[in-house]
C-alpha cells in the first residue's frame, strides 16, 4: 500500500509545488470489507513546500454502494472528499496532525485512506425520511402500509404495567 509523490525537485524551493492525479484501486488503499461496494478513487492534488512542512492539498472523487440502514434498500453514496495534510521530516511527537516522513517521497496512502473513511457518513439512509421495515412482517414501510398492531412496550416489563393500571 504505497501511493508516493516525489518531492525531490521541490526541497530547495520555498512555495515550490509537485501537482499532479492518481487513479487509485480501492485494493490500493486496503479500505473496509466488502471490497465491491467501493469504486475507483480519483485524486487531484498539490503538494507545496511550506519550509519545514509539506503542505498535501486536494480532492478525492469517487462512490461507494452501500444498504440503507432501515429498509436495506441499495444506495450510491458520491464521495468528494477535501484533503488538507500536513508532512515534515521533523519527528515532533507533540503535534499529531503534522505526518512524519523520511527521504524523497511522502507515502499518502494512509492519510488518504482515514479521510476516505471518516467522510462516509455514520447512518446511510436511503432518505432523510425512510421509514425502515415493520419489526413484525419485515414489510418495507416506504412502498407498502403493513396491518401490524404496535407492541405497547417491552414485554418484560408486563408485569409492572399491571401494577401501573391497579
Amino acid at each position: 500500500m504505497s501511493l508516493l509523490i516525489n518531492i525531490k525537485e521541490i526541497q530547495e524551493n520555498k512555495s515550490g509545488q509537485v501537482k499532479g492525479q492518481f487513479l487509485i484501486s480501492p485494493q490500493e488503499l486496503d479500505l473496509p470489507e466488502p471490497k465491491d461496494i467501493w469504486r475507483p478513487l480519483k485524486f487531484d492534488f498539490t503538494c507545496t513546500n511550506a519550509g519545514d512542512l509539506y503542505v498535501l492539498t486536494g480532492k478525492i472523487r469517487s462512490s461507494t454502494a452501500h444498504q440503507c440502514s432501515r429498509c436495506l434498500a441499495p444506495v450510491e453514496i458520491p464521495l468528494e472528499v477535501d484533503v488538507h495534510e500536513e508532512f515534515s521530516r521533523l519527528a515532533n511527537q507533540a503535534d499529531e496532525d503534522i505526518h512524519c516522513f523520511y527521504g524523497d517521497n511522502i507515502d499518502i496512502a494512509e492519510v488518504l485512506r482515514e479521510n476516505v473513511i471518516l467522510s462516509l457518513p455514520a447512518k446511510i439512509l436511503c432518505s432523510p425520511d425512510c421509514r425502515g421495515l415493520c419489526p413484525h412482517c419485515g414489510a418495507d414501510l416506504n412502498q407498502v402500509s403493513c396491518d401490524c398492531k404496535p407492541q405497547s412496550g417491552d414485554p418484560r416489563l408486563a408485569v409492572l404495567e399491571k401494577l401501573i393500571s391497579k
